[in-house]
């Protein structure tokens, strides 16, 4: 009889779903000077506190990004057993990550500004080791570890007092244009980058060399590029986001280039993709001589594989602007030659008016003195349109501060939460109000680390404090726009105005 081979690869269970984890480049502006009356800001707020032998200067890696969804950079999907070759693995105290290069050991202590999955280190890691705050779950044995990009995660959120220590194994990190090209490209981020080709092709045309054509498109970036957090005043109209859009008719084709880490590294590693250059965005920081990490330390960098299989660093500062936008360069576009012609409607005709007084009939008669005008209210409803359609983002802004700022802590948190759910209401996620919070995470596809940690605050045996909920609220918003940012670009644009979260279901 005939024997049916069984593949064991496709009986292996499924790995972690990273998509679910929340990407800090896509909530980088949590990190840049904060515009008025931001609420989830941490430029001056300490994050990590760094030391041991080798501590400054060491380039700490909070979350690698290799692929590419058109929306914005995630760690590769791990959610089949082929859906990507660089899984998260369960890990123990001691590695088995063969690395050269010199080690270094440093301990981690962790503040209360910072609320993430990742676990940042630096280089190759070899152990690691927590001491969790007091009345904290051991939770050592859910470390996560993807040997091919030297990220680590917590899926249970790692929180303040959660200190860590852990050696590591530091690789060479510099690029030069001789190194050669790696041979790593995802398809799929290629095809994705197709906006982009016009750059890639117009410096590989004059740089035979790939790696030399983009160090030459990186330095050509950050010469013409403007720096912006789109905090206030009239910058305000430089969004943020890294989707297609935003990257390409808003950025690298716009009459200027301008945005923050979250757009310049996006983008830089969208043109080296499209170069065929296997490229990743990584978030992180470079200690400081004082050892703390703030949010105004943070930045996003460009890692490239060259020809032996090494991931090396294009540094922030080799292709992000400096200079500050230039204000005039929108209105220069809108330049007026002639007088502006308003055409009105009259009847089935067209008139069109000048700024000119009319011309006078020879011996016409004095025209009498108008007049007052009579108000007379406008019975084509527009303006009541105006008010209800103002109306549902006010109510909304109504709630979420009433939520926010509740007199008992576990109702804030509370609040925090269904402020989450009614953005997944809003955005036609169906969700079952009353059911427990694990559930309806489940039925949202979203969030069950927030459901699970909002259980823990509300019921837990030790009453949460002010900086809990705060916090809480933190990662309320950062999953909030997360989920947001995976949504059509039209429900993005319409979830204000949608009143389904304003109705009460059972």
């Amino acid at each position: 009889a005939q024997v049916t081979p069984v593949v064991l690869r496709e009986s292996v269970a499924r790995g972690m779903d990273t998509t679910t984890v929340a990407s800090p480049l896509t909530g980088f502006r949590r990190y840049t000077t904060p515009a008025p009356g931001a609420i989830d800001n941490v430029h001056d707020r300490k994050l990590l506190t760094v030391t041991g032998d080798g501590s400054s200067g060491l380039r700490m890696r909070f979350a690698v990004l290799d692929w590419y969804d058109g929306t914005q950079w995630r760690a590769n999907p791990d959610s089949a057993p082929s859906a990507s070759r660089a899984r998260f693995l369960r890990v123990g105290t001691t590695l088995d990550n063969p690395a050269t290069g010199p080690r270094v050991a440093v301990r981690v202590d962790v503040h209360r500004a910072w609320r993430s999955s990742w676990v940042p280190t630096a280089g190759a890691l070899q152990e690691v080791g927590f001491d969790f705050r007091r009345g904290r779950e051991d939770r050592r044995t859910e470390l996560r570890y993807n040997a091919a990009t030297g990220a680590l995660l917590l899926p249970t959120w790692l929180r303040a007092r959660d200190d860590y220590w852990f050696s590591a194994r530091l690789r060479s990190e510099a690029l030069d244009a001789d190194q050669g090209v790696g041979e790593d490209l995802d398809p799929d981020v290629y095809d994705r980058a197709a906006f982009a080709d016009e750059v890639a092709r117009r410096f590989l045309a004059r740089y035979p060399d790939r790696l030399e054509a983009l160090l030459a498109a990186a330095t050509q970036l950050r010469r013409k590029g403007r720096y912006s957090d789109g905090a206030e005043g009239w910058q305000t109209r430089f969004t943020d986001g890294h989707d297609v859009e935003r990257l390409g008719e808003l950025f690298l084709f716009a009459k200027q280039a301008v945005g923050n880490d979250e757009q310049y590294a996006a983008a830089t590693a969208l043109i080296a993709t499209r170069m065929r250059i296997p490229a990743r965005v990584v978030v992180g920081a470079v200690t400081p001589p004082s050892g703390v990490i703030r949010g105004r330390n943070v930045h996003a960098w460009v890692e490239v594989q060259v020809a032996d299989g090494s991931w090396r660093t294009l540094p922030t500062s080799e292709f992000m602007g400096t200079k500050t936008p230039d204000r005039s360069a929108r209105d220069r576009r809108r330049k007026a030659t002639v007088p502006v012609i308003v055409p009105q409607v009259r009847g089935d005709r067209r008139v069109r008016t000048e700024q000119r007084p009319p011309a006078q009939q020879p011996n016409a008669k004095p025209k009498p003195e108008p007049e007052p005008p009579v108000i007379v209210p406008q019975r084509d409803g527009w303006w009541l349109l105006l008010v209800l359609l103002g109306a549902v983002p006010a109510a909304k802004l109504v709630r979420r501060n009433r939520r926010r700022t509740a007199a008992a802590v576990p109702d804030r948190i509370s609040g925090g939460w269904e402020e989450f759910l009614d953005t997944g209401r809003d955005l036609g996620h169906p969700v079952t109000r009353r059911q427990t919070r694990p559930v309806q995470a489940g039925e949202l596809g979203e969030g069950n680390a927030l459901a699970v940690l909002a259980d823990d605050q509300v019921f837990g045996v030790e009453e949460p404090t002010e900086a809990d909920a705060e916090a809480y609220w933190l990662d309320v918003m950062t999953a909030r726009r997360d989920l947001l940012a995976r949504a059509p670009r039209w429900k993005r644009l319409l979830i204000w105005f949608n009143p389904t979260s304003l109705i009460r279901r059972r």
